[in-house]
C-alpha cells in the first residue's frame, strides 16, 4: 500500500482533506486508515480513498494498513500539517446528544455529524458491511460505494441511529 496523497510534510489549508492510496498485490480484503493509533474507517471496496474527518490545527500521522485474504498485511504512512484558514465566520451547531447525517440521498458523500466521538457501519441490500470508521465531530463517508440503498448504523455514547440511505448520481 501506499499514500498518494497528500505528501509527506505536506501543509494543509483545510480541515477536511482526502487521502489517496494505491494498493497493489492480489486478494485485498480491505484497507484501513489511522490517525496515530486511532481507526478512523475501513474500506473493503476499491478504490481505498478516505476523507478524514475534521481536524483541528495541528501536525497529524496517518497510516494505510492493506490487509490480504490471507491476513498478510502493508502499512503506509504520512504526516500532514494542518493550517487552516479561516477567511469567514462558520456556522456553529448545537449537537448535543443529536447525530445528524446529510444530504440524502447523496451524489458523492454523506456527512455524519454527532457530539463527541461515533462509529459508524454502511451495510448493503443484503446485510453485507461495506464501510465502517469512526469519527469525533464529523465525518464524510459513502465515497466508494456504488449507486444504490444502503443501511447506515451510527453510534454516539447513549444514542444509536439507524436510517436508509440512498447514493445517486
Amino acid at each position: 500500500v501506499s499514500i498518494i496523497s497528500p505528501v509527506n510534510n505536506a501543509t494543509l489549508t483545510t480541515d477536511i482533506f482526502p487521502i489517496k492510496t494505491t494498493v497493489t498485490g492480489t486478494n485485498i480484503s480491505n484497507v484501513s486508515l489511522y490517525n496515530g493509533i486511532s481507526l478512523l474507517r475501513t474500506k473493503m471496496i476499491f478504490p481505498y480513498n478516505f476523507n478524514t474527518p475534521s481536524m483541528v490545527n495541528g501536525t497529524y500521522t496517518f497510516s494505510a494498513i492493506s490487509k490480504n485474504t490471507f491476513n498478510c498485511t502493508d502499512t503506509a504512512k504520512v504526516t500532514v500539517n494542518v493550517n487552516k484558514v479561516v477567511n469567514d465566520l462558520e456556522a456553529t451547531y448545537d449537537l448535543s446528544s443529536s447525530i445528524y447525517t446529510y444530504p440524502n440521498p447523496f451524489q458523492e458523500s454523506m456527512k455524519i455529524m454527532a457530539s463527541g466521538s461515533f462509529s459508524y457501519i454502511i451495510y448493503n441490500t443484503v446485510g453485507l458491511e461495506v464501510e465502517k470508521g469512526a469519527g469525533n465531530g464529523n465525518i464524510l463517508v459513502g465515497e466508494s460505494l456504488p449507486e444504490g440503498l444502503y443501511i447506515l448504523k451510527v453510534k454516539s455514547d447513549n444514542i444509536e441511529k439507524t436510517l436508509k440511505v440512498n447514493k445517486s448520481k
